[in-house]
């Protein structure tokens, strides 16, 4: 990806507070400098890079448009780094060893070893081992400098041990998470367990993971949380969703009862709820929905930095669960009852997080049949050009601009929305099964007015998604587009 293609991304990601951090507003006075100008570009602008490079040119023609760039992407990374820092615990750790650096260059050793000593203490007690280790070898190098000056053999042993057993903590929670995350490559890729050989090797990572949870780290609140993220796969591939979800709400339990360790705002317990929430999608269990909906309404009380990340995710799944539901009528209400909150949120959030409020909204409208403002809802999309391509929900976007264009009739202009899609696909790693299945059978559909071939076409496009339908993530996809609804209004 072009500089250019990644500072558009990296620009329209920002929040509201991250743009004030990085205070980039021209001066009463003063001359508007090029990076400024970029960046104003950038925000304003509804293309791709090229896009952004002529209008850029055009205000700057004697200036380079590269080192422009460059300057700007190092400026905002910097920026966010040092706002990150306030926020994370990690960060933070970091910032202190870098500043021990400069201690010791200065020759200020008596100071950087007290910031050692505390730091080595605060990272142990937030259970970040390689960070203690990172402190450990530092003190090791400053003391080997001093050629050990004061210290008996017996002390340097015991140092030497407390690097050891850092190294073999971060070791254990590592080799841990290695299991886990094997764990969640079947279970989206493959999904429920269905053969015995496949029962035999998900059985044999358990045990795996059953003696990885046995170590020295097995009360410690890592090595809890990740033997429950494991064991809520391991149930769900399993088809054991009571004992998954049981261990869900056991590790929402954890969460709340180590709040020392959420980040502000709490980004991976907002990311654990989405986990909850979209678990409790796949196993139909809606009445738990809004209990979870409330844990988050609960985070910005704590954290009001998390504000805008709750009142996101709160509306997506008040509406998911209505049109998961398939009651489309309810979901209109509650779309235009949330008018006001979605202004105020599409003006705030990433475009990451924009693009999966305007498919949701445009979802919405189409199910009711307003056709029309379900375009209108992904317009803004279609027009961020090459950004778009590069976001998780781009293929839905596409894909239900096609369903509605299908709908609607508008052939002439759904054969170039077909093309126009397929071309942006060269850019990306390609389609999800589900999406290339659709895409083919709308394809076949246009070709054909025979009704027993388009019946034909229809109904193995049917038999072949509810194969799909054993993949978590393809069952979840297919429900959000209503694919089984939209292929029955075509028989």
């Amino acid at each position: 990806m072009a500089k250019v293609d990644t500072l558009v991304l990296l620009v329209n990601s920002l929040t509201k507070a991250e743009k004030r951090v990085l205070n980039l507003a021209r001066s009463k006075g003063a001359d508007e400098k090029d990076y400024q100008i970029l960046y104003r570009l950038l925000q304003s602008q509804q293309g791709g890079g090229e896009e952004v490079r002529e209008a850029f040119l055009k205000l700057r023609p004697k200036a380079s448009f590269d080192l422009t760039c460059h300057y700007l992407y190092r400026y905002v990374v910097q920026k966010l780094i040092a706002y990150e820092a306030e926020q994370d615990v990690e960060n933070q750790l970091l910032d202190s060893y870098r500043e021990c650096k400069v201690l010791v260059g200065r020759g200020l050793h008596d100071e950087c070893f007290k910031l050692i000593a505390k730091c080595r203490t605060k990272a142990e007690s937030y259970e970040k081992f390689d960070l203690c280790a990172l402190f450990d070898r530092l003190e090791l190098q400053l003391l080997n400098q001093f050629e050990f000056w004061d210290y008996s053999e017996e002390e340097l042993v015991r140092r030497m041990g407390k690097l050891e057993l850092a190294v073999k903590k971060q070791r254990a929670i590592d080799n841990h998470y290695s299991l886990y995350h094997l764990i969640r490559h079947r279970q989206f890729n493959q999904g429920p367990t269905r053969t015995e050989w496949e029962k035999e090797k998900l059985n044999d990572l358990a045990f795996n993971e059953l003696q990885a949870n046995v170590g020295l780290l097995k009360d410690s609140y890592e090595a809890r949380k990740v033997h429950l993220l494991f064991q809520s796969s391991y149930f769900w591939m399993t088809a054991n969703p009571r004992s998954s979800l049981k261990v869900y709400f056991e590790l929402n339990d954890l969460f709340e009862s180590h709040k020392r360790y959420w980040n502000s705002p709490p980004i991976l317990y907002m990311e654990h709820l989405r986990g909850i929430l979209n678990n409790l999608r796949l196993f139909g269990r809606f009445k738990d929905i809004p209990h979870f909906i409330d844990k988050a309404k609960a985070v910005v009380q704590e954290d009001s930095r998390a504000k805008l990340a709750v009142a996101h995710l709160r509306f997506l799944f008040e509406s998911y669960l209505l049109t998961d539901q398939k009651q489309y009528a309810k979901a209109w209400t509650h779309l235009q009852e949330n008018q006001s909150i979605l202004t105020e949120l599409k003006a705030g959030l990433s475009v990451a997080s924009y693009a999966e409020l305007q498919l949701q909204s445009a979802f919405v409208c189409y199910k009711n049949g307003l056709f029309r403002e379900a375009i209108k809802e992904l317009a803004p999309l279609m027009n961020l050009g090459r950004t778009m391509v590069q976001l998780p929900s781009y293929n839905a976007v596409r894909l239900l601009m096609v369903m509605i264009r299908y709908d609607m009739g508008d052939f002439e202009y759904l054969s170039y929305e077909i093309r126009s899609f397929e071309r942006n696909l060269k850019n990306k790693s390609g389609l999800r099964k589900s999406e290339a299945l659709m895409l083919k059978t709308i394809k076949k559909l246009l070709l054909t007015n025979d009704p027993s071939k388009r019946r034909a076409t229809i109904e193995s496009c049917q038999h072949e998604l509810s194969i799909l339908k054993r993949n978590a993530n393809e069952w979840l996809y297919m429900v959000s587009l209503d694919m089984d609804g939209w292929l029955a209004r075509q028989v």
